[in-house]
């Protein structure tokens, strides 16, 4: 083309839309001018609300008399200036009142069954827009996502049909429930929704069924997930409704690239098998980069703003933006009708909660090594000096694919042809290729105390984090007959991924302790977090008709009841939640709070904490960073556990610290209730207040004191198994 320009027009339902004006080169092909054409070629650089929704072709664009473009001159679009597929009247109720509601919507006549709601001018709140309209007029209501789903009429009107059944919002999307493979599951991005997955579905093979994944909060009642550990979690139990066992394929793009890997990382904390794990342009730190930096809402407004805009209007949003005030940009947003005023503020600001939500999670995630490396997709016509996005100094060396496009296009045609290509040769090369290493093959026991044989031993299971190191004043204390071993948890090396659920620690340490004791009578033990695993230990042994002779758990919280909502930690939590045992364990504060590791980077954060614990005298300075980079890893894992567990028919011995900064009648009426709590879940239960605070009732003088009670435990439970049940 010679000449172009995009205006803001007003169209006939009140509304404004892009409308491109371009006068062509005279050797330039017909084809290439048609609006489909072009259309298709801005959708390589531009997300899909800054692309015009209509182009003109004119011989020469207007000018007024001191030769400068006449805007009032420009002629309005036809028919010919959109990219409609051939006509077919829609069919049925729902086809009508669809048809008549994108006419109105997207200043259109006419509006056939065959017609794509994108390819018309439609976009993203568009899309929000029409299916509040339709909803007003047929009584039912479907989440945003369903149109990136089903963007043709005739498809779109289907799902509007089958919603009539009223359902309750779910993170799942089938985009193809069919085929005999594998399940591929899709990760949205930044925006929360998953067209994209659409769009590359159609390029990949129709065996394999197709499943997006958004995000949670768009709905009314609905609020945005916090962390991308919340994210993962919510997703896993949407991915598991379909698949509940590996191996799994996982792929997202961009900040759905960062959940992704953490679902990965949870499922590996499960012992589970993930065949593929794809990184669509996704950065592995995003502190690190420039993207995606800006949580506040002015900003994600800015970001969204069309590229065409009167000077004036462009100015005041300009000005509202730099001051942060994001009231202001909606108000005028919605007064020029740059948004529909249909899009009303709260619907808006649940649209801007998730795009936040999402920016702040990645922002406050740390990803760690895996014992498998994802493949990563880069989109090559973007220029950056480390085409891996940040991966190879976690990772060391990957699998790299460049696709052509930039961040946006990569995913959308003609790119997306390329990147399914690409996809699917990832896939098939990674089918027969073996983990970097084996995590389901790690050993936890440790002696402690080699005790007497055939003396039935007592399992110890550390609290969140801490190693089993935390029991050796314990087991000094205890009877020297009594053989002491400690279950040490995964991944306090830094390397290896933490168990993610207690379940999944309880089957591993079973699988361990029967390596020493094949058969009960069976001793466990567990402090903090490793109450929960000794109890879960203890209910499966139960289930496969063993006998367990002691339960213990040394200040243990109740696990959470049926229902009850999953808890999770942002990282600066997670991190002043482990300052806050250390300052148990010192007696005296370290001084550090949430406010402090939040505005830095993961690594920023550890060397912190590091040079607190190295001037407190709790590490020695030489002490690498991957330690403590280990303890945190597990402790986070550990605290973003919900349990749920089902009754156990024994009994639980219940070992309870006060709490130094309450007072006697505070710490006691919260044994009280820690004690009544536990009831819900053992057949009886037997509280004892222990010395100390939740850390030295371990460390003398106290450990002496915990060990002659736990020894009456014992000593009232069988001592001793059969002569060919122990090792």
């Amino acid at each position: 083309m010679r000449e172009a320009v995009v205006v803001a027009r007003g169209d006939a339902a009140g509304g404004q839309r892009l409308v491109a004006y371009l006068t062509a080169q005279a050797e330039a092909a017909a084809e290439l001018l048609e609006p489909a054409t072009l259309r298709q070629a801005l959708a390589r650089r531009l997300a899909d609300y800054m692309i015009p929704s209509a182009f003109v072709l004119l011989e020469a664009l207007p000018l007024s008399a001191n030769g400068k473009l006449d805007r009032k001159a420009l002629p309005a679009p036809d028919e010919a200036a959109l990219a409609a597929r051939p006509y077919e009247a829609p069919q049925g109720e729902a086809e009508q009142v669809l048809a008549q509601v994108w006419q109105e919507l997207l200043g259109v006549e006419r509006v056939g069954r065959h017609d794509h709601f994108f390819e018309l001018g439609g976009h993203s709140l568009l899309a929000v827009q029409m299916i509040a309209m339709a909803a007003q007029r047929m009584a039912v209501e479907v989440p945003v996502r369903e149109v990136f789903v089903a963007p043709v009429m005739a498809d779109f009107a289907m799902r509007l049909a089958g919603a009539r059944v009223e359902q309750g919002p779910s993170v799942l999307v089938p985009i193809r429930a069919q085929g005999d493979a594998a399940p591929l599951f899709f990760i949205h991005p930044g925006e929360g929704e998953v067209g994209y997955a659409r769009v590359l579905a159609d390029h990949l093979d129709p065996a394999i069924p197709v499943y997006g994944l958004a995000a949670c909060g768009f709905e009314r009642g609905e609020v945005p997930k916090a962390t991308v550990e919340e994210m993962a979690a919510d997703y896993l139990a949407a991915i598991r409704s379909v698949q509940p066992h590996g191996p799994y394929r996982l792929v997202g793009w961009s900040a759905g690239g960062t959940i992704a890997y953490e679902i990965a990382t949870r499922l590996s904390g499960s012992d589970e098998q993930v065949a593929f794990l794809g990184l669509i342009d996704t950065c592995c730190d995003y502190r690190a980069g420039g993207a995606m930096l800006k949580t506040d809402e002015a900003s994600v407004i800015g970001e969204m703003l069309p590229p065409a805009l009167p000077p004036e209007l462009q100015r005041q949003l300009e000005a509202a933006w730099r001051d942060g005030d994001a009231d202001t940009m909606l108000a005028l947003c919605l007064a020029h009708r740059v948004l529909p005023e249909e899009l009303q503020p709260d619907l808006l600001r649940r649209h801007l909660a998730v795009r936040v939500a999402i920016r702040k999670a990645v922002l406050g995630y740390a990803p760690q090594a895996l014992p498998f490396k994802p493949v990563l997709f880069h989109a090559s016509e973007e220029r950056r000096a480390d085409v891996s996005l940040g991966w190879r100094a976690l990772l060391g060396e990957l699998e790299l694919h460049a696709v052509p496009g930039h961040h946006y296009s990569m995913t959308a045609e003609p790119h997306a042809a390329a990147l399914a290509a690409a996809l699917s040769q990832a896939m098939q090369a990674a089918a027969p290729r073996l983990a970097a290493r084996d995590d389901a093959a790690y050993a936890p026991k440790i002696n402690i105390q080699r005790g007497r044989a055939g003396v039935a031993p007592l399992f110890c299971v550390p609290g969140a984090g801490a190693s089993i190191t935390a029991f050796a004043q314990l087991a000094q204390d205890l009877d020297p007959d009594l053989p002491v071993y400690g279950l040490q948890p995964r991944g306090l090396c830094g390397e290896m991924t933490p168990y993610a659920d207690v379940e999944s620690a309880a089957r591993a340490y079973l699988h361990t302790i029967r390596q020493v004791a094949p058969h009960g009578p069976y001793h466990l033990l567990g402090h903090s977090f490793g109450g929960w695993v000794a109890f879960e230990m203890a209910r499966q042994l139960e289930l496969a008709g063993e006998r367990v002779a002691t339960l213990v758990a040394l200040d243990t919280q109740v696990p959470a009841a049926q229902g009850a909502p999953l808890r999770f930690h942002a990282r600066e939590q997670m991190l002043e939640q482990l300052v806050g045992l250390f300052d148990l364990n010192l007696e005296r504060p370290l001084g550090l709070a949430a406010a402090d590791f939040a505005p830095l980077a993961p690594e920023a954060q550890l060397e912190l904490l590091k040079s607190r614990l190295v001037g407190a005298g709790v590490l020695p300075a030489r002490m690498g960073l991957n330690v403590l980079r280990g303890i945190v890893q597990v402790f986070a894992a550990n605290l973003n556990t919900t349990y749920r567990p089902a009754p156990y028919g024994g009994t639980l011995h219940l070992a309870l610290a006060p709490d130094p900064g309450c007072s006697d009648s505070d710490n006691s009426a919260e044994m009280a209730r820690l004690a009544d709590g536990w009831r819900r879940f053992a057949a009886a239960v037997e509280p004892w207040v222990a010395p100390g605070n939740h850390v030295t009732l371990l460390r003398e003088p106290h450990a002496a004191q915990v060990a002659a009670w736990l020894g009456r435990r014992l000593a009232a439970a069988p001592a001793c198994l059969a002569a060919d049940g122990i090792k």
